[in-house]
């Protein structure tokens, strides 16, 4: 079995690449990532563009789809649109499998994030930003304030909506330079304000609760602020709203991986208190392909076995002592669970790479040379450069 990583980007040429990832378990549980191929979507970059892009590559290269378990994105519309997007492609195709898919967990805080609506802070904070730095004596005179300051930071930064988290830190950044900034603008004619949420989906509900009791002790950011204000009037109740649209978010994005929570609870600690029944069923809608007579039948011969238990408290491969024969749909399932990529961190650090290979310098390399150039850079093995040099073929002087 294998999983995919799959994340899409625009290199210096305007030409949208398609990186593609792999991840392989093998029998004993060893884990091995490899960089697979670069893409290039020449036209537009439609969730069809890309399904086409893909499955012609499928085909050239005979990759047996029947052995595919989950693919992760970065959970673009043109991936996860319900009736266009890639993955919606995919499940309509009769060659692909039936297979799980992922949002990449390092994006979810900030895709998640945009249903905040805090236009009125960081509208104010970003016209602030680009008034110090849109003009070079401005930005000079301000960094000499912060100079004189002897402040923490040397300057004030932009936000990028394409960054990850880049607007939390662009806040953070703002509100440590509240008071620098603030003179700065006295001088020049501007005021500001400035408000921080940002949080993750297992403390939600606890700071909603706090917030419905005016407290501020999980905000230390805003706690400040309001203790600035003084004696104006502010409804903090009213934030705990924004953090229920969040809650209702995060939910939404994380579906995928609470369907298939059991399952992974279940290979963390195989030998916990369990109802058998319940988790052979819960298995089976997620995996499929399973007779769920037979699973709970081989799980409780599994809970059973005394050799594994007194095993799994001291061995960390644990896994790999299991025999395959005698406890085939379990094997099979954990070797499944194992193959998903939690992110798409190979990709982008795939798309660091192709920023520096693919520069202005060198912005007309094929794609061909691309694909082997990056190749070169991200993947595991070592070539053998010995074989290499002596399949070429020596230029002989006439």
């Amino acid at each position: 079995y294998f999983s995919l990583q799959l994340d899409e980007s625009t290199d210096i040429s305007e030409v949208a690449q398609l990186c593609v990832f792999v991840r392989m378990v093998f029998g004993d549980f060893m884990v091995k990532e490899e960089f697979v191929k670069l893409l290039p979507l020449l036209e537009r970059t439609r969730g069809e563009d890309i399904f086409n892009v893909f499955l012609k590559f499928v085909k050239d290269c005979n990759l047996p789809l029947s052995k595919l378990v989950a693919i992760t994105t970065d959970g673009a519309p043109s991936i996860t649109g319900r009736n266009n997007g890639f993955l919606a492609l995919c499940a309509k195709e009769e060659s692909f499998p039936s297979v799980l898919s992922y949002d990449c967990i390092i994006h979810q805080e900030a895709l998640c994030a945009k249903v905040l609506k805090f236009d009125q802070a960081m509208n104010v904070v970003t016209r602030v930003v680009n008034y110090i730095r849109s003009s070079s004596t401005c930005h000079r005179l301000f960094r000499n304030l912060l100079n004189v300051s002897d402040t923490e930071h040397g300057d004030i930064i932009f936000h990028a909506d394409i960054r990850w988290l880049s607007r939390g830190k662009a806040l953070e950044r703002f509100l440590c330079l509240l008071d620098e900034v603030r003179d700065f603008l006295k001088s020049s004619f501007k005021h500001d304000k400035c408000s921080e949420c940002f949080s993750k989906e297992t403390e939600l509900k606890l700071w909603i609760a706090h917030l419905n009791r005016n407290s501020l002790s999980h905000f230390p950011h805003m706690k400040s602020v309001v203790e600035n204000l003084n004696s104006c009037e502010y409804d903090l109740p009213s934030f705990a709203q924004h953090l229920e649209a969040l809650v209702t978010e995060f939910g939404n994005r994380l579906s995928h991986f609470t369907s298939s929570e059991p399952g992974t609870i279940f290979i963390s600690n195989p030998f916990a208190t369990v109802d058998v029944s319940e988790l052979g069923g819960e298995v089976c809608e997620i995996f499929g392909k399973y007779n769920i007579e037979e699973l709970e039948m081989e799980n409780l011969n599994f809970q059973k076995d005394i050799s594994l238990k007194s095993s799994f408290a001291t061995y960390s491969n644990f896994w790999t002592l299991m025999d395959r024969n005698k406890y085939p749909m379990i094997h099979s399932i954990a070797l499944k669970i194992y193959f998903s990529f939690g992110s798409t961190y190979l990709c982008e650090v795939a798309f660091s790479s192709t920023s520096i290979i693919k520069n202005k310098y060198r912005s007309c390399l094929t794609d061909s040379h691309f694909d082997d150039a990056l190749r070169a850079a991200c993947s595991s093995c070592t070539p053998d450069f010995r074989q290499l040099a002596a399949n070429m073929q020596c230029q002989i002087s006439h």
